[in-house]
């Protein structure tokens, strides 16, 4: 494989990456507006979980750049800064599903109503 076409390779990728983070934010910040609207918590935990994975594109993205850097007396530090990524993400999916739980449990408890006409669509 030449030098050119490794670069176009990474350029493309690194486009895809960008556009995947932008359409899950997109679809993040819709499911929260309809989840607050309607009084859902399934739209809501939907979106922290599209949320988490937004923050798992930026996190690859930013690996992806750091890997790309040119070699220096400090790649040690880079080189521990990566590795540490991934328990951030398990601690920030965990953190969410201990406020989504807390949430159901408390509704269990004292129910909302949902708005039923948001979360579906009907013929007329």
């Amino acid at each position: 494989m030449t030098h050119h076409h490794h670069e176009a390779e990474s350029g493309n990728l690194d486009r895809r990456l960008w556009a995947s983070a932008a359409l899950n934010l997109c679809i993040t910040l819709v499911e929260l507006a309809g989840g607050l609207w309607a009084g859902s918590l399934a739209l809501l935990a939907d979106a922290a979980h599209n949320l988490a994975d937004v923050g798992a594109l930026g996190l690859a993205i930013f690996a992806r750049r750091l890997g790309g850097a040119h070699p220096h007396h400090a790649t040690y530090g880079l080189k521990a800064r990566r590795s540490r990524r991934g328990p951030d993400q398990r601690g920030a999916l965990i953190a969410i599903s201990a406020l989504i739980g807390r949430e159901a449990v408390a509704r269990l408890f004292h129910p909302e109503p949902v708005r039923a006409s948001v979360m579906l669509l009907r013929r007329r």
